[in-house]
Order: structure tokens, then sequence, then C-alpha cells
């Protein structure tokens, strides 16, 4: 293999990486917008409006404003309602169920991803990578801590809700990625998701509640900056290195947000939940001894 294309498989996977820890500052921040007056679909509808700006400002400075074909669209309207799909399912999980339990639901769907990939013709998938996802999911569990008192029948299918449809997103988008752009492709997907949330808002009669300071809206722009950051890297990886090890290495994003809230909220780190990150970290090492073979 050439230098090069080790190079752009390490970047692809250093985009991964960056996307994991991107995403997972989100609930840091947006905890201390909660406390500024403000709410859960208000933070992702201001979220939804700063990545469309974002993504705009980008394709205008790049002058690659261009309407995507009929085929895109319709990926892309799909993939956003998938992402809908997928918030509902999370938070409304998180409601009624442990965390540790919904998280450790919810990222199932990086192994259910690599069983369509490869249902699909898409992406082998060997013995080795199986077990080391499994043990990867397993490490998941004790990092987040899960707890098994509590379990409620709704809030399992609501995580298992969230964990298909972020599959079925991540599907359509690398569809669409071929015929587009990732930028282009995710201000699509993000606008769907973004007004699905203001008209179920309304529709429930209720008004959006903006943070009442400076320090409620600059964490709620937070919010926003780093889940712009967070899918744009994503994809970006998709494309380097398929979305099947990209997808694995996310699984890093429970930890990290794990790291933030240790850093940004003084919640301690336990010797048992180090542990399980490290047999996370173990698992993606081992589960494809960080391949260096580019897949699509």
């Amino acid at each position: 293999m050439s230098s090069n294309s080790k190079h752009a498989v390490f970047y692809g996977i250093g985009l991964s990486v960056l996307s994991a820890a991107s995403i997972a500052i989100g609930p840091s921040l947006a905890k201390f917008a909660y406390g500024q007056g403000t709410d859960l679909i208000t933070v992702m509808v201001v979220r939804g409006f700063v990545m469309i700006g974002i993504c705009v400002l980008i394709l205008a400075l790049k002058r690659r404003l261009m309407v995507p074909s009929l085929e895109v669209m319709i990926l892309c309207l799909a993939s956003g309602i998938s992402f809908a799909a997928m918030s509902y399912g999370y938070f409304g999980a998180v409601q009624s169920i442990p965390v540790g339990i919904a998280v450790t639901l919810y990222f199932l769907h990086p192994i259910l991803l690599m069983l369509v990939a490869h249902f699909l013709g898409l992406n082998h998938v060997t013995k080795r990578q199986m077990f080391f996802s499994v043990v990867v999911l397993f490490g998941l569990g004790i990092a987040v801590g899960v707890n098994i008192q509590g379990l409620d029948g709704q809030g399992i299918l609501l995580s298992l809700l969230a964990a298909v449809s972020v599959t079925a997103m991540i599907l359509l988008n690398a569809k669409a990625l071929p015929k587009s752009d990732a930028i282009t492709i995710n201000l699509l997907m993000v606008a769907t998701t973004t007004v699905i949330f203001l008209i179920w808002n309304a529709g429930l009669g209720n008004k959006l509640s903006f943070p009442s300071n400076a320090i409620g809206w600059t964490a709620v722009l937070g919010v926003g900056l780093s889940f712009t950051i967070g899918l744009l890297s994503f994809f970006y990886a998709v494309e380097i290195i398929g979305p099947v090890l990209a997808t694995m290495i996310t699984s890093l994003q429970p930890l990290f947000a794990i790291l933030f809230a240790s850093l940004l909220l003084s919640e301690n780190l336990t010797l048992l939940q180090i542990s399980g990150a490290l047999l996370v970290i173990g698992g993606l090492a081992l589960r494809d001894k960080i391949s260096t073979k580019p897949s699509r």
C-alpha cells in the first residue's frame, strides 16, 4: 500500500475520533444551557439553525451552491426523518430508563450497521471483527455504568428505535455521498430534522424557550458548533474509511462525554469507568488492528 493511502486512512480515523469528541461535548454544554432558561427542543432547533448557517456559508465561500438531484433530495429527506426519530428515541429513552442502559442499547448501532452492510454486500464482516465489536459494547456498558434496575419496556423500545434510526441515517447519507458532497447532504438532512422539531413543538402548542443570558446563549451556540463539526467530520471520514469503521470508532463518543462531564461539570470518574474505557479502546484497536486498508 502506498504511503499516501496509509495517511488517508489514518486521516479518516482521526476525523472519526474528532467527530466522537465534538458530539460528546454537546450534553455538557446543553446542561449549562438548561440552567439558563432553555429546554431540549429549543436546543435542538437552535443547533439545527447553527449547522444550516455554517453549511450555507461554507458552500457560498467555496462557490459550490448547487441544486442537488431529486435522488439526493429524497435520500436526505429520508435521513432527516431518521435523524429526528433517533433524537426522539434516544432522549425519550433516558427519561424512563437508566442512562447507562439507554446509551448501551443506542450503541448497538455500530454492530447493527456492520451486519446490515455485510448482508447488503457493502462490507465483509470477519469473526474477529464481530468478537471485538461485542467487546467494545461490553466495555461501553461498564464505562457508562449500566444499571438493570428500573427497566421500562417503553424506554428499551425507544433506545432500540434510536439505534435502528441512526443506522438508517448513516446508510442513507452514505448512499447519497457519491452523488453530492458531505456539506450539502448534512445541510438538507439537518434542515429536514429542524423543520420536524419546529412543527412538532408548534403542534404541542409550545413556544421555544431561549436562554435568558449570554452564558446560556454561548452554551447553546456551542452545542450547534460542536454538532456541526461532529457530523461533517464523520461523513468526511465515511468517504475515506467507509461507514462501518467510521461508525465503530464513534463508540468513543460516550467515553468523551464522561471525560467532558468530569472536566466541565466536576463529575468524578470511577476506577470501573476507567477500566471500561480501556476495554473499549483496546477492543477498537484489536478489532481491525487499526487497519490501514480503505473500505468503501
